[in-house]
C-alpha cells in the first residue's frame, strides 16, 4: 500500500543541458560523451533523453550487479554471455540488426565483437535504461559513424515500417517486460490503436480485452518518462483512446492537451489522500472498485466518476489439468496467496512513530506514541470482522491527526495504523489454520509462521504459477485487508474463474455480486473459518459444485472484457 503516484512534471529543467543549437554536454563522463554523439546525429533524441527521468526502479545490489526492478521484484539487468553467443549463431555478417532492449551492453558487445560489420539499431522504451547503457559502455564513435543508431519509445513505430529489413534480437529480461511492443513486431499495427499505461498487474488483461474489440496495443509510460516524452510519443502514435490502471497524478493533463479519451480503472489501495485534478479533466473517465473513492474523487472535482467492480481473465484463470509433478508442489489442503504486509507495517510504524516525534519536538515521545498504537492494536485484535482504527485513532491521538491534517492533508497517520492491523490480522488468521498445515505464497513475512505449522512456499509468479497454486489448492482462503471490506478483492475473481474452491471473507459487497453457499462461500469470524475449512476438506464434492457454479458466473458477468465494454460505454467511446 503506497501513496499515489504522481507523473514528472513537464516544466522541470532537462537533466542533462541539450537546450540550445549548438550548446555541449557538461562533463567528461560515459554517459555526456554518448549523448554528445547523439546531438551530432539526432538532436531531437538527445534532448529527449535529457528530459527528467525517474532512476528508482534500477540499482546496484551488494554485489554491484545492476539491476531492475518490476513491481516488488529485482532481476539482473545484465544478459548471460552464455545467451549472447547463443543468439549470435543464428545471425549472418552483414545484417540489419534490431536490438530489443538495451541492457547493460552485454548483448550489445556481443554483436559487435561476433558480426562487427552489421548496423545496430538499439531501441529501448525506457530512456533510463538507455541511460544506464550509455554510463556502461562508450558507444561515441559508433553511434557518430552511424554504425549504431537509437531508437527509444514510440520511435518503435518507424522500426517496425522497417520489420522485413531487420534481424529482431530481444534482450533476455526486457524481451519479457516490452511484450506488447513485440507483439506487434510479430502481428503488425492496424488503424485502431490504443495507448495502454504501462505498469500495474493487471495491465496485460486490459491490453487482452483491448484487442478482443480490434486495438493495437501501443504501451506509454507515464512514470519513467517526462510529460515532455508523453507528448512526444501520444503526438507520433495518434491512438483513439488511452487506457490505464489506477490513477496517476496529471492524467487529466494529457487528456486535456490531446484531447484523447482517457480510459482509468482505478482498482489498488493508497496511504494518501486525494489531491484536485491539475487540470480539465473533462476527457478522462475515471472508475474506481471502491465506493468511497467515486466519491471522493468527485468531491476533488473529477468530472466522470464511475463506480466499476474487479473482474478476472477467464484466458489467463481458468481450469488446468496438472501433472503429478505440479500437484505435489503446488498442492495443498489450505493456501493463500498473497502479501504478509510486514515490511510495508514496519515501514508505516517507523513513519508514525517519526512523524508524532517531530510533532512533540523530541525523541522521547517514542514510548508515548508507543503506548497509543498497543492499545489501539489491542482493541482491534479483539474483532478482525470489524473495522475500528478510524475511531479508535481519533480516540487515542486526535490532536495528533489534527496537526499533520494542517500541515499536509494527504498525510494519513490512520492509514498507517492501517496497514499494520492488516498485516496483524493476515498472520493471526493464517496462524490459526495451522493444523490443517496450509501453505502461503507471497514474501518473506510468512516466514513468521513456521513455528504454527505454516509453510512457506515463495512468491508466486503471477501468471501462470499462479493458475497452477489456485487449481491444485483444495481449499483457498481469502484474507482482506482490514480496512479494504467494500470491495470483493482481485483473488476472489481470480480463483473462481480457475474453478477452484475458496473460503472468502464475507463482506455485502461479495453479497451483492454472489449467491452465497451457491456460487460463493464466506467466513466472518476465524472461528467460523477453521470450521468450514475443516467441513469442506470432508465434502470436497460439495466444495467443486459451489466452485463450479462460481466460475459460470465470473465468466458471465464479471470478465474484464465486460468491465472494459462497460468503461467504453460509459465514457462514449467505441
Amino acid at each position: 500500500m503506497d501513496r499515489r503516484k504522481t507523473m514528472l512534471q513537464k516544466d522541470q529543467e532537462p537533466a542533462l543541458g541539450v537546450e540550445q543549437e549548438g550548446s555541449a554536454i557538461p562533463g567528461t563522463g560515459m554517459l555526456e560523451r554518448n549523448i554528445q554523439a547523439i546531438t551530432t546525429v539526432n538532436r531531437s533524441l538527445a534532448h529527449r533523453l535529457c528530459f527528467p527521468t525517474d532512476l528508482d526502479h534500477i540499482n546496484r545490489d551488494n554485489a554491484e550487479q545492476i539491476t531492475y526492478r518490476i513491481h516488488r521484484n529485482t532481476y539482473p539487468l545484465a544478459a548471460d554471455e552464455g545467451a549472447a553467443e547463443l543468439i549470435l549463431t543464428t545471425i549472418s555478417d552483414g545484417l540489419e540488426i534490431l536490438l530489443f532492449g538495451a541492457g547493460t551492453g552485454v548483448m550489445l558487445n556481443g554483436i559487435r565483437q561476433g558480426i562487427p560489420s552489421s548496423k545496430v539499431h538499439i531501441w529501448d522504451r525506457d530512456p533510463a535504461v538507455l541511460r544506464t547503457l550509455f554510463s556502461c559502455v562508450d558507444l561515441s564513435a559508433e553511434i557518430s559513424d552511424g554504425s549504431i543508431q537509437i531508437h527509444m519509445g514510440a520511435d518503435f513505430l518507424n522500426l517496425l515500417e522497417r520489420k522485413d529489413e531487420l534481424h529482431f534480437i530481444a534482450h533476455p529480461l526486457l524481451g519479457q517486460v516490452y511484450t506488447a511492443e513485440a507483439h506487434l513486431w510479430e502481428v503488425g499495427i492496424s488503424d485502431k490503436v490504443a495507448c495502454v499505461c504501462t505498469g500495474g498487474l493487471l495491465v496485460p488483461d486490459l491490453e487482452d480485452a483491448l484487442r478482443e474489440r480490434g486495438y493495437s496495443i501501443v504501451p506509454i509510460e507515464l512514470l519513467h518518462v517526462s510529460e515532455a516524452e508523453i507528448d512526444y510519443s501520444l503526438d507520433i502514435i495518434k491512438p483513439q483512446l488511452i487506457a490505464a490502471i489506477n490513477y496517476i497524478g496529471g492524467m487529466e493533463r494529457v487528456a486535456q492537451r490531446h484531447s484523447i479519451p482517457f480510459l482509468c480503472w482505478d482498482m489498488d489501495p493508497t496511504t494518501d489522500r486525494l489531491a484536485q485534478p491539475t487540470g480539465d479533466s473533462s476527457h478522462l473517465h475515471l472508475f474506481s472498485c471502491r465506493p468511497y473513492l467515486v466519491e471522493s474523487f468527485k468531491t476533488q472535482g473529477f468530472e466522470n466518476v464511475s463506480f466499476l467492480p474487479l473482474a478476472a481473465n477467464p484466458n489467463r484463470r481458468r481450469p488446468l489439468t496438472l501433472s503429478p509433478e505440479e500437484y505435489s508442489h503446488y498442492g495443498a489442503h489450505v493456501s493463500f496467496v498473497g502479501a504478509s504486509l510486514t515490511s510495508d507495517a514496519v515501514r508505516f510504524q517507523e513513519r508514525l512513530f517519526t512523524s508524532y516525534c517531530e510533532w512533540r519536538g523530541t525523541l522521547d515521545a517514542r514510548p508515548e506514541i508507543q503506548e497509543h498504537l498497543n492499545q489501539i492494536l489491542a482493541i482491534q485484535r479483539q474483532d478482525f470482522s470489524v473495522y475500528r482504527i478510524p475511531e479508535l485513532m481519533k480516540e487515542h491521538m486526535n490532536d495528533f491527526l489534527c496537526h499533520l491534517a494542517s500541515i499536509d492533508p494527504a498525510l494519513s497517520p490512520t492509514r498507517w495504523v492501517a496497514e499494520i492491523a492488516a498485516m496483524e490480522k493476515r498472520l493471526t488468521v493464517m496462524a490459526n489454520l495451522g493444523k490443517f498445515k496450509p501453505t502461503v505464497w507471497g514474501d518473506s513475512g510468512w516466514r513468521a509462521l513456521k513455528k504454527y505449522g505454516v509453510r512457506y512456499m515463495g512468491g508466486a509468479g503471477h501468471m501462470e504459477e499462479l493458475t497452477r497454486v489456485y487449481n491444485a489448492s483444495i481449499i483457498n482462503v481469502d484474507i482482506g485487508r482490514i480496512y479494504q471490506t467494500d470491495i470483493p478483492p482481485m483473488r476472489l475473481f481470480d480463483i473462481m474463474a480457475c474453478g477452484a474452491f475458496q473460503l472468502a471473507e464475507h463482506s455485502e459487497a461479495v453479497s451483492n455480486l454472489f449467491e452465497i453457499g451457491v456460487e460463493i462461500e464466506t467466513w466472518k469470524t476465524i472461528g467460523e473459518l477453521k470450521s468450514k475449512v475443516a467441513w469442506y476438506l470432508k465434502h470436497p464434492s460439495q466444495a467443486g459444485k459451489i466452485a463450479a457454479r462460481g466460475m459460470a458466473a465470473v465468466r458471465k458477468d464479471h470478465t474484464v472484457t465486460q468491465r472494459l465494454k462497460e468503461m467504453m460505454a460509459t465514457s462514449g467511446t467505441v
